[in-house]
């Protein structure tokens, strides 16, 4: 884990100079916890290490650490705590879990202000973009927040978009997830809380100069799979119009014969609303994003940086066996551990391939969507029953 004190600072081949930096690091810790009732200011010691968790998707970040029982130390669920390195702040949230041993040791769990995205609502929204939504149900709900990137793309002025009995954070990825499939560069953001503000990041704003290869991490664990997000067949499924009744139809097929013959199928179904005319691209982007095997790449004991996060962008440079990987990769999630004089971090990779091949086999769904609205101009909009022939809808 050590550097070499002796090492010359390197051109970096990322951009500029690394200047090695000897271990371990003089680190001072500060964790406090203030209690609401009576404003008191506690600074604690606490047992064992500290852990912060933090993730992609929305999930809030996770602060974990032990304390003796004290009759001095009132602290309750729902008070304030904030934890410092060198000075800067790495985390401020709130009290969620406090349990007890017969040791008299008390274990605490903490979350930042993601946790309350886990709320569930109803919304219906007409042309918003993704920041703007956050910024309103911030609103809605008490949040705070810091600067926010445009996310540009906006939702369709109708028909309206509804959200029934759905948590917040499920909303906000929708929209997170549907910017990514309908922007031309397919560009990402990450929602993060910075200290007690909730910021929206785009995926390049989230680079680092962090650079990782073996001298800098303990293990690593790399698996690959077919098993868990991947799709070589996807098709969409419309009710159309058939006579006086309506019917399923398959109305786009997009697929990859090798991978298929490869895999077997694995298939993506979408069944659009009436009136979404963005199914095929969706299906496009399902396909150039999952037509391949997953890598799940896991680095443990790496030398800490309390700028990683989820979404942040490492350097990383390592032979993996079957790639070679010499480039950024995005952390999806990472564990901060903080000792006495060390600060080490778990990091889950995800590597990004280039967009797969496919072909559209079948492509008809635009002309599906006219027969569609065609008929509710003609028709009182009774609803009737589906019809067809049994079997699979092909």
């Amino acid at each position: 884990m050590a550097v070499n004190e002796t090492k010359t600072a390197e051109q970096s081949q990322i951009n500029g100079i690394i200047t090695p930096i000897p271990m371990p690091i003089q680190l001072h810790y500060e964790l406090t916890i203030r209690n609401k009732d009576t404003g008191d200011l506690w600074l604690v010691e606490p047992q064992d290490d500290i852990q912060i968790t933090r993730a992609v998707d929305c999930v809030p970040s996770k602060m974990t650490f032990k304390v003796p029982k004290d009759p001095n130390l009132n602290f309750d669920e729902g008070d304030t705590v904030k934890f410092t390195l060198n000075g800067g702040t790495v985390f401020f949230g709130f009290i969620f879990e406090k349990q007890r041993d017969g040791k008299n040791t008390i274990s605490v769990t903490c979350y930042d202000q993601l946790r309350y995205l886990k709320n569930k609502d109803c919304y219906v929204i007409g042309a918003m973009t993704a920041t703007e939504f956050i910024k309103m149900v911030a609103a809605d709900f008490g949040l705070k927040c810091g600067y926010m990137d445009n996310t540009v793309w906006k939702t369709p002025d109708k028909p309206k978009t509804v959200f029934k009995d759905k948590s917040l954070q499920e909303m906000i990825c929708q929209l997170l997830d549907k910017t990514a499939i309908f922007t031309p560069n397919h560009a990402f953001y990450h929602l993060f809380d910075d200290n007690g503000e909730l910021r929206l990041a785009s995926f390049e704003s989230m680079k680092t100069d962090i650079y990782i290869d073996d001298e800098c991490m303990e293990d690593v664990q790399y698996t690959t799979s077919i098993d868990k997000d991947t799709y070589n067949y996807v098709k969409i499924v419309r009710t159309v119009p058939n006579g006086a009744s309506s019917k399923l139809e398959n109305t786009f097929i997009a697929k990859d014969d090798k991978n298929i013959a490869k895999w077997g199928r694995l298939q993506y179904l979408i069944i659009p609303k009436e009136k979404d005319i963005n199914a095929v691209a969706e299906a496009k982007a399902i396909m150039a994003h999952k037509n391949k095997k997953t890598r799940e790449i896991k680095l443990k004991n790496v030398i800490g940086d309390v700028r990683v996060r989820g979404g942040s962008l490492v350097y990383i440079n390592r032979n993996f066996g079957d790639i070679i990987v010499n480039n950024y990769m995005m952390v999806t999630s990472v564990t901060h551990t903080f000792k006495t004089g060390f600060h080490g971090m778990d990091l889950d990779l995800r590597y990004v391939d280039n967009d797969a091949v496919y072909e559209v086999a079948k492509d008809e769904d635009a002309e599906a969507v006219k027969k569609i609205e065609a008929s509710k101009k003609t028709k009182s909009g009774s609803a009737t029953a589906a019809g067809g022939t049994s079997g699979q809808v092909d």
